[in-house]
């Protein structure tokens, strides 16, 4: 997956304001955002449920390690 910078905010500043860990920027490939002409590209919805699927598994596997 590529990074990239976007302008605009979220509510995962305050989360991580908090002191708790989040991850921001995972929904789809798209552009216009907020505006009548927004658009997204439905195929990159896939590829980003992978994504957060994979790491839900390894924060997950993480936590059961350090746990026992």
């Amino acid at each position: 997956m590529k990074g990239s910078i976007r302008d605009g905010c979220a509510d995962s500043g305050f989360i991580a304001a908090a002191g708790t860990p989040v991850i921001c920027g995972v929904g789809p490939v798209g552009g216009n955002y907020h505006r009548p002409d927004e658009w997204m590209q439905v195929d990159s919805l896939s590829e980003r449920a992978r994504f957060i699927a994979k790491t839900i598994q390894k924060l997950a596997e993480k936590t059961t390690t350090t746990s026992l």
